[in-house]
């Protein structure tokens, strides 16, 4: 559920602004904001560009191993001096990528001296580089010609002094001297690669103080949001005030809990007016609450009057998952992963990415089993093999309940993607009309759920009428089903209106919503293609593996699982954010009538006593 809000006002006497905003930190309740905006566009002070400066080193230190002495440097200073070597870290591979570039130019001149061929020609020996055509290369005549080596296929480099230019061919290509030999291009790169190494080892030494720099950059924190609450506040004459939102099961505690600091303030509470935007406090059921740890990394947050679909999300998206990554082996994978790793993912990530990551890894164990793939191989496949393999080869098969030839087993398929595709926009449009419910506009959700079951049928009948009989009653169902339900959208659409324009709207509001009903449920078929996709490419890597094993060993076609195999996850992690998370936050979201637009409630708190 989205909790709801009180707007609370809290004023003080001038010289008590202090007292105030300190048990108003205690309390933690409070989101304040500003009853001046524009000091908002204020330029950061020295407290906020310190704190920028922390956070940044600390991201920049986060995947460093400690290592050296520990350095006696002030945790601002060590911030600073992180920053400052990777600035410097920065310009070094830059300059790196530069002498790399210019290394490959001056390559056909191999180790040669720039000064030593200028020297030659200041005595009257005009050294000169060509690239000519092979077949040609033994007419070019001069006081010296030396053939160097080949530069491709069918072009050689010569070297030559006193060069008959009349017996160059006219393909010759001059090898002008570079600026700089490839010697000194490398002493240059060798000394950047040192600095580097050094830069690398400062910072090694740096993050033994991370806890200090973790400890000040919350001091840092505070001493912002007080600096902010102190700006935000009003100042009129005698007295100081504060506005924010209060979650509104703890309003009422708020004027006690100053009067018991020994605050003497004015405390108001009202509800939201209609045109106001309160800040988003979630608090979905506690086995929906590890899709909050992926709603904040990607900073989605609900606008107040958004209806909370955290519970639709934890099932929905590992169900998507799951097909999408099509295989149950590597569903084992995702599964010893967050269990064996359990730890160190919850250290670096949290434990809501380490729990979606167990979803979606069971869900990919089971679909892959239903489905009969096992990395990139189906049960038959692996029955083949001689002893226990195949006796497990054998007992997976026995798991598989999509039994059939490929074209039926993608017909299936298909199929399931149209009916998850219905139901979870149905789903969606059911959420919104109990969020809006007693509005009339609740009616018109309702009515658009049927147009969506009835789009199914009429998807079923295009789809697969021609190759299947489909029940007489069905085209019936679907012709009442879009007429009835297109009839209550026009009719509740815009309620309120004279009888004329309440249709007109109402159809005119229709016309576009309908298509996309259309194309909505068909987008589901993602799922599928993507999964599919996943399973031909891992069976492709073991194709080739298999090769390679037999042309020379299984320790050499090992690299080959590997790195296909690991590549195909990666593809398949991309696929999940780009697939399975788009259709729950753009097609069901966008039914659901969630844009996103919310900003999160955020009181003004010691850090330690924040709530989430």
């Amino acid at each position: 559920m989205i909790v709801p809000m009180a707007k609370a006002f809290a004023v003080c006497r001038r010289e008590e602004r202090d007292e105030l905003l300190a048990a108003l930190r205690r309390l933690g309740v409070m989101h304040l904001i500003p009853a001046q905006p524009e000091t908002e566009e204020e330029q950061l002070d020295e407290e906020e560009q310190a704190l920028a400066d922390a956070e940044r080193a600390l991201q920049i230190l986060q995947g460093i191993e400690p290592e050296g002495p520990v350095l006696d440097v002030p945790p601002i200073d060590a911030a600073l001096e992180v920053l400052e070597l990777r600035t410097h870290a920065a310009n070094a591979r830059a300059r790196l990528d530069a002498l790399r570039r210019e290394a490959r130019e001056a390559e056909l001149w191999g180790d040669v001296r720039t000064e030593q061929v200028q020297a030659l020609r200041d005595a009257g020996v005009d050294l000169q580089l060509y690239v000519v055509p092979e077949p040609v290369a033994d007419r070019v005549e001069g006081d010296v010609v030396r053939n160097i080596r080949k530069v491709d296929r069918n072009r050689v480099l010569l070297a030559t002094v006193g060069v008959d230019a009349d017996t160059l061919p006219k393909d010759a290509t001059p090898i002008p001297l570079p600026a700089r030999d490839r010697p000194a291009i490398r002493a240059e790169a060798r000394e950047l690669e040192q600095r580097l190494d050094e830069d690398r080892r400062q910072l090694a030494q740096l993050a033994h103080l991370m806890p200090a720099l973790r400890r000040e950059r919350d001091r840092l924190r505070e001493a912002v949001m007080w600096n902010h609450a102190v700006r935000g506040g009003l100042g009129a004459g005698d007295l100081f005030a504060v506005q924010g939102w209060v979650p509104e099961e703890k309003a009422d505690s708020l004027g006690p809990g100053l009067q018991a600091a020994g605050i003497d303030a004015a405390v108001r509470i009202r509800p939201p007016e209609p045109e106001e935007e309160p800040p988003t406090l979630m608090r979905p059921p506690a086995w929906a609450r590890p899709i909050q740890g992926l709603f904040e990394m990607l900073g989605m947050v609900p606008g107040y009057d958004e209806p909370d679909v955290s519970g639709v999300f934890i099932v929905s998206l590992p169900v998507f998952a799951g097909m999408i990554i099509g295989d149950a082996g590597y569903g084992l994978l995702f599964l010893l992963a967050g269990v064996l790793l359990n730890r160190w993912f919850a250290k670096q990530l949290g434990r809501d990415p380490v729990v979606l990551l167990l979803l979606f890894g069971g869900a990919a164990l089971i679909w892959g089993a239903i489905s009969g793939v096992w990395f990139g191989l189906t049960p038959a496949e692996i029955a083949t093999a001689q002893g226990i393999v195949g006796s497990l080869g054998a007992a997976l098969g026995e798991l598989k309940l999509i039994r059939g030839e490929a074209e039926y087993t993608r017909t299936v398929l298909i199929k399931l993607c149209f009916v998850l595709g219905a139901v979870h926009l149905i789903i969606a449009r059911i959420r919104r009309a109990i969020h809006i419910f007693p509005s009339q506009r609740s009616v018109e959700e309702a009515g658009w759920a049927i147009v969506l079951a009835a789009m199914l049928g009429l998807i079923w009948i295009l789809f697969f009428g021609q190759s299947e009989v489909v029940p007489e009653w069905v085209p019936t169902a679907v012709a009442w089903g879009l007429v009835g339900g297109l009839a209550l959208v026009v009719a509740f659409r815009a309620p309120g209106k004279g009888l004329l324009r309440r249709l007109g709207l109402g159809i005119a509001g229709s016309l576009l919503p309908l298509t996309s009903t259309f194309s909505d449920t068909l987008s589901y078929i993602r799922l599928m293609a993507v999964g599919l996709a996943s399973y031909y490419l891992g069976s492709t890597f073991n194709t080739l593996a298999a090769a390679v094993a037999d042309v020379a060993t299984w320790v050499a076609a090992a690299p080959v699982l590997v790195v296909g195999h690991g590549l195909n996850i990666g593809l398949i992690l991309v696929a999940i954010f780009a697939h399975g998370l788009r259709l729950n936050v753009l097609e069901f979201s966008s039914a659901a009538g969630i844009r996103w637009s919310g900003y999160a409630y955020r009181p003004f708190a010691r850090l330690a006593t924040k709530e989430r």
